[in-house]
């Protein structure tokens, strides 16, 4: 007996799902082709999905299915409806020729591969073999807290833009654009397919466009949240229907939420929030993007797609220039390839798609610390930095020179070491002079009053050697004077400061021992 078009609450109108198929079944397409059935990986809103292979010989698998089996019963119509756009507008070639001629590197629409027929235990079936696909975008939409980075967002757009405007020159439109109908490629998760052509409908009649007409019996077709406002008034979908559709999924993606998801099961409120948006593009667009740098740019596509008439065939062109300009806005390039990159959460972040499943399977033990250890852990890593910086500082502060306010008892202090250090340099001069200098050096002793370093004449200056031989004799008690000979020699200025710092650093340093002790009590 034939399934009933009902579903379990027996709502009208509803399609019946099909008796499941049991693996290993063989079924020949229209072309007596075979292919071997595998697995259910899936339903759709009519119909199940399961794995499927050409080779009959081997078992299917999901390592080696190449394909997709679409089936359902043959009373059911999106199917066949779908079926019918593939052979007239998917077949391989014709994809392959707009490809060439638009010189372009992908265009996301599955290509036709086989349909055919199939009768089990007294039920018929209808049945499309399709190539498989990776994930769908709202699975990755929602596993990333329902947000996409800005850049995928717009290189999608600009992938489905591409795809509808191949359909639309096939006289189709597809009127239900939404990012679970977004399939990634299996091979390469740069490219994005449009699939369920269940809901496509021609758009012409006799090579014209239908003429818009109100249906009450259809109002608010399609998916609520992305509908169309000509959908939820009843009319037939139209081209400038499925770019408003793309539209309000860009918007979805870019933000995370539509201002009318509060309330989907109200149709109606749906149909007036839209409304109010479309009236008021620049206003709404502003509180949805304010800050943004491409909100002219969504604002200008906007526009243009409420200013197309129902039967006026778009400019693509110009609705892809707003969308690389809001590439060009955020700093990227329209030439790009899409990488389906995860937005940074909270805490930590994804990365690329191809290596979600890959961390999660090389995850070890130690990775499954609580995050409040974690935490601890940083915090405690970050303290141990910061007193490894703080110690290197003060010792570098050690080593040079500090001004800091000294108490009154220590000035007293510092008065009398410089005083001794005055005597010592006095001292020393006069050692290394002979007895005819010693009057002159008195009289330069009396003259100099300032509080510099001690400087000899540049005529009566010694060698380092001289000195030091001198230093040498005075410890031993030896009062002989210096040969006369050194005072043809002259010797460099900085040669004899820097002796004279040394001896007189060796002289005082008891006493800046003593100062030392003296401040610590």
């Amino acid at each position: 007996m034939p399934p009933k078009k009902k579903n379990a609450g027996g709502s009208k109108g509803a399609h019946a799902l099909p008796p499941p198929i049991p693996e290993g079944e063989i079924l020949t397409d229209n072309q007596k082709k075979q292919w071997k059935v595998g697995n259910a990986i899936g339903s759709g809103g009519f119909g199940l999905i399961y794995l499927a292979s050409s080779d009959i010989e081997k078992k299917v698998t999901t390592s080696t299915a190449e394909y997709v089996l679409k089936i359902e019963p043959v009373g059911n119509g999106p199917l066949f409806c779908e079926i019918n756009f593939y052979i007239k507008a998917a077949k391989k070639d014709m994809v392959e020729s707009w490809k060439k001629k638009r010189k372009q590197y992908h265009l996301g629409i599955p290509i036709y591969i086989a349909s055919g027929q199939h009768e089990r235990s007294g039920h018929k079936y209808r049945f499309m073999i399709m190539q498989r696909f990776s994930t769908d975008l709202q699975k990755l939409f929602e596993k990333n807290n329902k947000s996409f980075k800005e850049s995928d967002c717009f290189l999608i757009f600009l992938q489905v833009l591409d795809t509808l405007e191949y359909i639309h020159e096939k006289g189709y439109v597809h009127a239900d654009i939404k990012a679970s109908n977004l399939l990634i490629d299996i091979d390469d998760d740069s490219k994005v397919y449009l699939v369920d052509y269940g809901l496509a409908t021609r758009y012409l009649s006799s090579s014209n466009h239908k003429p818009y007409k109100e249906d009450k019996r259809k109002c608010h077709d399609g998916t609520i949240e992305f509908t169309s406002l000509d959908a939820h008034r009843g009319a037939d979908p139209s081209r400038r229907g499925d770019l408003e559709i793309l539209m309000y999924c860009l918007i979805q993606w870019l933000i995370g939420k539509l201002p009318w998801e509060d309330k989907l099961t109200d149709k109606e409120y749906v149909m007036r929030k839209k409304n109010d948006f479309m009236k008021n593009i620049g206003s709404s667009l502003k509180r949805m993007f304010a800050g943004n740098s491409y909100l002219d740019s969504l604002v200008g596509l906007v526009n243009y797609i409420k200013e197309l008439e129902y039967d006026e065939s778009p400019d693509y062109s110009r609705c892809r220039n707003y969308i690389v300009s809001a590439l060009e806005e955020i700093g990227e390039d329209s030439n790009s390839q899409l990488t389906i990159t995860m937005m940074p959460r909270k805490r930590g972040s994804v990365g690329h798609l191809s290596d979600i499943s890959k961390r999660q399977r090389q995850k070890s033990p130690d990775q499954t610390t609580s995050a409040g250890t974690q935490r601890g852990r940083r915090v405690l890593k970050k303290v141990a930095v910061a007193a490894k910086d703080s110690s290197s500082e003060r010792e570098i502060e050690s080593d040079m020179p500090q001004k800091k306010p000294q108490p009154k008892r220590l000035n007293e202090i510092k008065k009398s070491a410089i005083q001794t250090k005055r005597t010592n340099h006095k001292h020393l001069h006069k050692s290394l002079l002979t007895d005819d200098d010693e009057e002159e050096n008195d009289n330069y002793d009396s003259e100099s009053s300032s509080e510099e370093e001690w400087e000899e004449p540049a005529h009566k200056k010694a060698t380092k050697k001289q000195i030091l031989t001198r230093t040498s004799k005075q410890k031993k008690g030896d009062t002989d004077k210096i040969s006369t000979s050194s005072k043809k020699q002259t010797v460099p200025k900085k040669t004899v400061k820097r002796v004279q710092r040394r001896s007189t650093a060796t002289q005082t340093s008891p006493g800046l021992k003593g100062l030392k002790k003296k401040m610590k009590k």
